[in-house]
Parts: C-alpha cells; sequence; structure tokens
C-alpha cells in the first residue's frame, strides 16, 4: 500500500512481486545465477542465505549510500545500531537494512485460564507443565500447547527451551545438541506436545498454530511476534477479546529466548538502477513506513524510544516482547552456513521426541549421530572449531 505513495513522492515507477520464503529464495538464486535478473532490490532471510549470496557477490555494500550525507538523508541510521548485528554485515560491509526483530512470545486465552483458576500466565515451566495438565480436554478436542513441532520448523520454537536449559545449537564451533542439557530440553519439549498438543503437531508450522488458536481448540502457544497480528484481529480471530499475551516461561537456567532479524531489504549488486534502487530502499525502511508495520517489531529504536509503537500494539504485547529480549540470544537457528541441512537434521531429532513423549530410548543416539552430521557439514565449510 505504500508502493502509490512512493511512486508519487519520487516519480520512480515501482514493479512489486510477493512470493512465499522458498519462492523468493529460489527466485533470486535462479536469476542472479543466470545474470539475467530485472531486480533492484530485494528483502531476503540472510541469516540462512548470507553464505550463497556473498560467496556469489549479489549482494551490493550499502556502506557508501549510509555514510553519505546527502544520499542518507532521511535514513537516519542511528536508529538501527542497537539492533543491527552480523546477520546484515558481509566482511565488514553492510549488505542489508534490518526489516524488523522477532521473537518468541505466549499467546493464551485469558478465559481458559480464568476458569482454572490462574490470574496470570505461569511464569516457571514446572508451573506451566501443571497449567497445561489442568486445562488438557482432548475428549473435547481441546489442547493445553500448541508449538512448531514440523521437522525443520521446529527449531524455531524449540530454540527457547533448549536455551533456557542452557543449551545451544552449537558451542565453540561444533554442534551441541547432544549434551545433556540439549537431551533434557528435547525431552521436555517432546513431552509437552505429545501429552497436551493437538493432532497433526508434527506437521505444524506458523500457519497451522493460527488455524488451531483461531478455532478455539487450545489454551496457549509459543510462536513469533509475528502471529500477533492475526490473533489479535477480531475479523481473523473469533478470541481476539479473550487473548493474553506473556513471557516464555523460564526454565533450569532461567528465561533464555532469542532475539534475532529474520528479515533484510539488500540490493542487489548487478542493478543497473543503483541510485534510484537506494531511493526506494530508503523509502520502504522508513521511520513512517516501519510506524505501521503489521507483524514484526520494526527494527528502528527511534519508534521504541518515542514510544510510537503503543499507538499500534497492545501494552501487554510490548511488556511480554521487553521482558523476552533481555540476555536474548541472537538467534533462533544454528549459526552457519549450511543452515537449511541444519535444520534437517536436527529436526529429526525433535520429531523424534515429541513422537516418544521425550521418552524414546534412541533419543540420545540420534542426538549424537545429528551432532555428527552437521559437524560434517561445518568441516565442509571450515567453520568447525571442535577438537
Amino acid at each position: 500500500e505504500v508502493i502509490p505513495q512512493l511512486e508519487e513522492q519520487t516519480g520512480i515507477k515501482i514493479e512489486h512481486e510477493t512470493y512465499t520464503d522458498n519462492q523468493v529464495t529460489q527466485k533470486l538464486t535462479t536469476e542472479f545465477a543466470a545474470g539475467v535478473s530485472s531486480i533492484d532490490i530485494f528483502n531476503v532471510m540472510l541469516y540462512q542465505n548470507m553464505s550463497v549470496f556473498e560467496n556469489n557477490d549479489w549482494l551490493e555494500p550499502l556502506d557508501s549510500f549510509i555514510n553519505d550525507p546527502v544520499k542518507s538523508e532521511g535514513l537516519y541510521w542511528e536508529d538501527f545500531e542497537k539492533v543491527y548485528n552480523n546477520v546484515t554485515n558481509s566482511k565488514g560491509q553492510i549488505v542489508g537494512i534490518p526489516i524488523g526483530m522477532n521473537t518468541d512470545i505466549v499467546y493464551y486465552r485469558k478465559d481458559i485460564l480464568e476458569k482454572a483458576g490462574y490470574t496470570e500466565f505461569p511464569k516457571t515451566y514446572e508451573e506451566f507443565e501443571e497449567m497445561c495438565q489442568t486445562v488438557n480436554d482432548p475428549d473435547n478436542n481441546f489442547y493445553a500447547f500448541t508449538a512448531r513441532g514440523e521437522a525443520a520448523a521446529s527449531l524455531s520454537s524449540f530454540s527457547s527451551f533448549l536455551y533456557s536449559y542452557g543449551g545451544y545449537y552449537l558451542e565453540d564451533g561444533e554442534c551441541a545438541i547432544n549434551t545433556d542439557v540439549a537431551i533434557e530440553a528435547m525431552k521436555f519439549y517432546g513431552k509437552l506436545l505429545n501429552k497436551y498438543g493437538p493432532p497433526g503437531v508434527l506437521n505444524m508450522g506458523i500457519s497451522q498454530i493460527s488455524q488451531v488458536f483461531s478455532a478455539g481448540q487450545t489454551a496457549c502457544a509459543i510462536d513469533t511476534v509475528g502471529l500477533n497480528s492475526t490473533l489479535s484481529d477480531p475479523e481473523q480471530c473469533d478470541y481476539a477479546d479473550v487473548l493474553g499475551i506473556a513471557p516464555t516461561p523460564e526454565g533450569p537456567k532461567g528465561r533464555v529466548n532469542y532475539s534475532s532479524v529474520p528479515w533484510s531489504y539488500c540490493m542487489y549488486k548487478g542493478s543497473e538502477k543503483k541510485d534510484a534502487a537506494w531511493e526506494v530502499l530508503k523509502f520502504l525502511t522508513s521511520r513512517e513506513v516501519y510506524a505501521k508495520m503489521p507483524s514484526l517489531l520494526p527494527a528502528r529504536q527511534y519508534l521504541y524510544d518515542n514510544h510510537i509503537l503503543e499507538q499500534s500494539l497492545s501494552p501487554e504485547f510490548l511488556e511480554a516482547v521487553n521482558i523476552n529480549t533481555v540476555g536474548a540470544y541472537y538467534t533462533n537457528l544454528p549459526d552457519m552456513s549450511s543452515v537449511l541441512e541444519a535444520r534437517d537434521i536436527i529436526g529429526q531429532v525433535i520429531t523424534y521426541s515429541i513422537q516418544t513423549a521425550g521418552e524414546g530410548p534412541e533419543l540420545k543416539a540420534k542426538a549424537d549421530e545429528a551432532k555428527q552430521k552437521v559437524d560434517d557439514l561445518l568441516k565442509e565449510s571450515g567453520e568447525y572449531k571442535g577438537q
């Protein structure tokens, strides 16, 4: 909806195309590899695709634009400095402008918890499991807890559980999914989704979670801030009026969530219209446009410091996000070049834990095997630093 405004202000004619996550990656890599693309700017998950874009020299460094006082007028790059990290940095150069920040929060039914005697959402894993036991009612097609269970997708939701148990996907340059704390985190996550999750949880990503919540079949869900725009909208969710939002519960090592930059705007190095592309990019990342962002938390500190987001987001939502991002880890995935392959490998272990309610006798063996496979990927890319 901002494209007509941009065309009117700049006189630049914009051709805009929208694709799914997988489609946009396939389109970009196919066209860029062929060297015949007419794309000038694009948004992409750099934390998943940085290596292939970087190795093929497809990303235009933006430093010359950002550091030029004339070209950067109205950009206010200082807004990004508190959220900017290595996700948008390639070989010491800035190759992307962060679109938004992401973290997981709890979405829950206030009416259900109040009926069960809860005045607030449980603060610890022990209290959380007790609540699940209390409100779970599978005989009436109602389930206590919903989260991502599909193999590759599960890493996002599982990450806050892993970190709150004291584990990480990678430690000291090698895979750490088979450590004692990682195993315990998988057992707990698997038990919760197996015993208190809805049917089909092994196929669930964010869209399926939204459907289950909107259908009134779950007491709570843990997923990204992007789900808020759907569940808080009465036209999309019948339970928006009883929607509660809370920080994720504390695990054995406290509350440790993630705060990542999933999407960034980038410029194609092969663009023949870089100056015009920069004006479009600057407009799309402006304070005014980001203030209207419906899903992700906009990656501009100005909007937080000046309380602008309070006009469109509930205090409950902003408080949960603020609590969750204190001491948060910078990613919800393994930080490595072959992250997509690693997601599939580790996701299979998480799936096994869900299938067996965290009690599967092969869980440790499967985690050991996954570690070896991920370590092999790290070695292939020269990123392995283990013994």
